[in-house]
C-alpha cells in the first residue's frame, strides 16, 4: 500500500510574492499516518519546493505508482489545484483512490463532489484519525460507510457519514513528544514539568525557562533516551 500526498504547482500570488510555504497540513497527516501504520509506505511531493509543473507531476504519479494520492486545500483559491492534481492522479490510474479535505472542502462537501467527479473521498474536519482509518480500509470500500468524518459516493449517491469528534489530547498526535513530557512529569524535579517539548524529523527539541544550568542541563538528561528521537536541542532559557 502506498500513498502518496501532493503539494500542487502553485502560480506566485502578487501578495505573498515568491514565497511558498511548506505544506504543514499534509506533512503532519504523512507523519501521523506514518506512526500509525508502518505497513503503508508514504510519500510526500511538494512540488513548489522541487521544482515540478503539471506535466512532471503526471510523470512523478505514473512513476511513483501511488494507491491512494492525497491532497487538501487549507483556502478556497486552492480549490482547482487540488482538483486538477486528483484529476490527473485518475488521468494516470482510474484505479487510484482520490483524497482531500482541508477547510474548503469540509463546508462544501456536497457541491465538491457533485462538481468534482475525479474526488472519491473527502475527509471532513480534522484529518489524522479519519485518513488512517480510511487508509487501513482502502480495499474494503464496503467499510467506508462506517468511517467517521468522510463524504463519498455510494452506490450513485452523496453520503455524508457522521462527523468524528475532536481529538481531547492533542499530545497524542505526536507520541515522541508526549514521552519526552512523560519524562520531565515524572522527574523529582518538579520544576521540570514547566518545559515544553516539540519533535520534528528525528529532533526533540525542549523549550521554556529554569533558574539554573543545572537544572537545564538535567532536563536534558532526563529525555535523553526517549525512543525515536535521535538529537535533543536544548533551548531552554536559564533566567
Amino acid at each position: 500500500m502506498k500513498i502518496l500526498f501532493v503539494e500542487p504547482p502553485k502560480d506566485v500570488w502578487f501578495v505573498m510574492g515568491e514565497y511558498l510555504p511548506p505544506p504543514y497540513g499534509i506533512i503532519q497527516l504523512a507523519a501521523f499516518l506514518d506512526n500509525r501504520n508502518k505497513e503503508v509506505e508514504i510519500e510526500v511531493l511538494d512540488c513548489n519546493a522541487q521544482q515540478v509543473d503539471w506535466q512532471g507531476l503526471e510523470k512523478h504519479i505514473a512513476s511513483s505508482n501511488p494507491d491512494i494520492v492525497a491532497s487538501s486545500s487549507l483556502s478556497t483559491c486552492n480549490t482547482y489545484a487540488v482538483a486538477r492534481t486528483l484529476e490527473t492522479a485518475k488521468k494516470v490510474n482510474p484505479d487510484i483512490l482520490t483524497v482531500t479535505g482541508g477547510q474548503h472542502f469540509t463546508a462544501t462537501a456536497e457541491d465538491s463532489l457533485r462538481a468534482y467527479p475525479e474526488m472519491d473521498v473527502i475527509v471532513r474536519g480534522e484529518g489524522e484519525e479519519t485518513l488512517a482509518e480510511l487508509v487501513a480500509n482502502r480495499d474494503e470500500k464496503a467499510t467506508f460507510p462506517q468511517i467517521k468524518g468522510i463524504s463519498f459516493r455510494h452506490q450513485g449517491k452523496i453520503v455524508h457519514n457522521p462527523q468524528r469528534p475532536l481529538i481531547e489530547n492533542l499530545e497524542n498526535l505526536c507520541p515522541i513528544a508526549k514521552a519526552a513530557r512523560g519524562c520531565l512529569q515524572a522527574s523529582p524535579y518538579y520544576i521540570l514539568r514547566r518545559i515544553s517539548c516539540d519533535y520534528k524529523d528525528g529532533v526533540l527539541t525542549l523549550k521554556g525557562n529554569l533558574s539554573s544550568f543545572y537544572e537545564k542541563q538535567i532536563a536534558q538528561e532526563t529525555v535523553s533516551n526517549v525512543e525515536g528521537a535521535t538529537l535533543v536541542v536544548n533551548e531552554i532559557e536559564v533566567d
